[in-house]
C-alpha cells in the first residue's frame, strides 16, 4: 500500500514538471518597443512658406522612405527626403502665428515630435527697383505680408499709394516729388494708425530728377504764417530786403538785411511795419572757435529794450547747442547729437535761479540726402531752424511731408494729412515751409 502511495506520488511529480516545462516552452518573447526621434530641425522660428529640414534618428527603427508625416495633427506631404536621415517639408502659406507641432510616424508605429514657432513677422525676398521717377510701380514680394492690420509704405518722408497688398506681394507708387531717402515699411496692429508696430527699413531710394538743373536762388518763401516775398538782393547776391505778407497778401512790413564789411555775414535785420514806421531788430554776433562756430541773435523791442536772445554753436553746418535768454534769465538750454540721420536733442529746462528743473530727449529725424535748405541770402545757413537740412519729424511728435520738384528743388513741407496714418485725429494739412524760385 505504501509502494503504492510512493509510486503515485512519484508519476503526480514528474506529471507537474512536464507540463511546466511545457509552459516555459510555450511562453511568447516580450514584443519589441521601436523607437524614432528628432534631433534637429534646421529653423525652430520660421515664416510661412518655409521649407524645413528635419533630421532623424532611427535609433532601432528600420530606415524606410514611406514615413508619415502630421502638421497639427493633420496628414502632411514630404517635400522629399536628401539623405538617409532626413526629410524636408514645405511649410502652409497660410499659417499665422504661433507653435505648430511636427509628428513624424513610422510604419512599425514608432513616432517623434517637434514643435516649431511661426514669428509674427513678415520676410522680404525681392525688391524690383531701388530708383525711380514719379508714379513707378515697385513691387516688394516675400512673405506674411499679411500678417498685420495694416502697412504703410514711405520713401523718404511721403507714403507711398498701395495698388495691390497680398500676403505675398506689396506693389505701389512713387510719390510725385519725394526725393531720395530711406524706403520704409511701416505696420500697424489694431485701429489706431498714430504709431506703427514697427518700421523696418529695407534700403535707399534714389528718385530720378530731371538731369537739367534748375536754379536755386529763392524769390519768395514763407514760414509758418509769414510770407516774405519781393527779394531784393545786392551785387553778391545777398538778400537785402524782403517784404513781409500773411498768408493772404496783407502786407506786414519789411525788413532790411545789412552784412558785415568784413567778414559779409549778416550783422542786422531791422523790421518796419507797413506804414514804413521802424519797429524791433535783431543783431547777429558771429565768433569762431576752432571748428565750432557761434552765433548770438539779440531781438530788440522798437524802444531798443532787449527782448530776447538766443545763442547758438554750430560744429560745420549742423547745430550743437541752443539756449534761449528771455526776461533776465536763461530759460532753456538744448544739445544736438547726430547718428546717421537723426538729431537727438537733450532739453534742459532752467528755473529762476538757473537751477535744472527738468531734462527730457527728443528725436529729429533729418533729410540728409536731398541737400541743405535753399540758401536765403542771410547768413549761416540754417540760423532760422535748428539745423540745415529738411527736417521730417518735429519736436511735438508731428511728422512732416517733404516735396520736391522735378528738378530736385526744395519745394515746401507741410504735416501730414492724419487721416493716412492716424484714425484718432481729425485730417488736416498745415505747410509748414515753402520756396518760390526764380527763373
Amino acid at each position: 500500500m505504501k509502494k503504492d502511495r510512493l509510486i503515485f506520488g512519484l508519476l503526480t511529480a514528474l506529471l507537474i514538471a512536464v507540463v511546466s516545462c511545457k509552459e516555459k516552452d510555450e511562453k511568447k518573447p516580450p514584443p519589441v518597443v521601436y523607437r524614432l526621434s528628432v534631433t534637429n530641425v534646421s529653423k525652430s522660428e520660421v515664416h510661412a512658406g518655409d521649407t524645413i529640414t528635419i533630421t532623424l534618428n532611427w535609433n532601432n527603427s528600420e530606415k524606410v522612405s514611406d514615413l508619415t508625416v502630421l502638421f497639427n495633427g493633420e496628414p502632411y506631404q514630404i517635400l522629399d527626403m536628401p539623405t538617409d536621415n532626413t526629410l524636408r517639408i514645405v511649410l502652409p502659406q497660410t499659417m499665422e502665428a504661433g507653435e505648430y507641432t511636427i509628428t513624424i510616424i513610422h510604419p512599425n508605429e514608432a513616432g517623434a515630435e517637434y514643435v516649431i514657432t511661426k514669428t509674427d513677422k513678415f520676410t522680404v525676398k525681392t525688391i524690383s527697383a531701388m530708383e525711380g521717377k514719379h508714379d513707378d510701380i515697385i513691387t516688394i514680394t516675400g512673405l506674411d505680408f499679411l500678417n498685420f492690420d495694416s502697412i504703410a509704405i514711405k520713401i523718404n518722408s511721403r507714403i507711398c499709394e498701395i495698388i495691390e497688398h497680398n500676403n505675398f506681394l506689396i506693389s505701389f507708387k512713387v510719390p510725385e516729388g519725394c526725393g531720395n531717402g530711406k524706403m520704409k515699411i511701416l505696420v500697424f496692429k489694431g485701429y489706431n494708425r498714430c504709431n506703427p508696430l514697427e518700421t523696418i527699413e529695407i534700403g535707399l531710394f534714389n528718385y530720378q530728377f530731371n538731369t537739367a538743373y534748375a536754379n536755386r536762388q529763392v524769390k519768395s518763401y514763407y514760414e509758418g504764417s509769414t510770407k516774405y516775398t519781393n527779394v531784393e538782393r545786392d551785387g553778391l547776391g545777398r538778400v537785402t530786403k524782403r517784404i513781409l505778407e500773411n498768408l493772404s497778401g496783407v502786407s506786414l512790413g519789411y525788413e532790411i538785411i545789412s552784412y558785415d564789411f568784413w567778414t559779409g555775414q549778416v550783422d542786422t535785420i531791422k523790421y518796419y511795419n507797413a506804414s514804413g514806421v521802424p519797429g524791433g531788430y535783431r543783431v547777429y554776433e558771429h565768433a569762431s572757435y576752432n571748428d565750432t562756430t557761434r552765433l548770438n541773435i539779440s531781438i530788440y523791442n522798437s524802444n531798443g529794450s532787449l527782448s530776447e536772445r538766443t545763442e547758438q554753436a554750430y560744429s560745420g553746418k549742423l547745430i550743437v547747442k541752443y539756449a534761449s535768454f528771455f526776461g533776465g534769465r536763461y530759460t532753456f538750454r538744448n544739445t544736438y547729437i547726430y547718428e546717421d540721420n537723426m538729431q537727438i536733442c537733450e532739453r534742459k529746462n532752467l528755473d529762476a535761479n538757473g537751477d535744472v528743473t527738468s531734462v527730457w530727449h527728443y528725436y529729429i529725424e533729418l533729410d540728409i540726402y536731398n541737400g541743405h535748405l535753399p540758401d536765403v541770402g542771410i547768413g549761416i545757413a540754417g540760423y532760422e531752424r535748428l539745423n540745415t537740412y529738411h527736417t521730417v519729424i518735429y519736436d511735438n511728435g508731428l511728422k512732416a511731408a517733404l516735396y520736391y520738384d522735378e528738378s530736385g528743388r526744395f519745394i515746401y513741407s507741410e504735416y501730414e494729412q492724419q487721416s493716412l496714418l492716424c484714425s484718432s485725429y481729425t485730417p488736416y494739412t498745415t505747410t509748414i515751409r515753402s520756396y518760390e524760385y526764380e527763373d
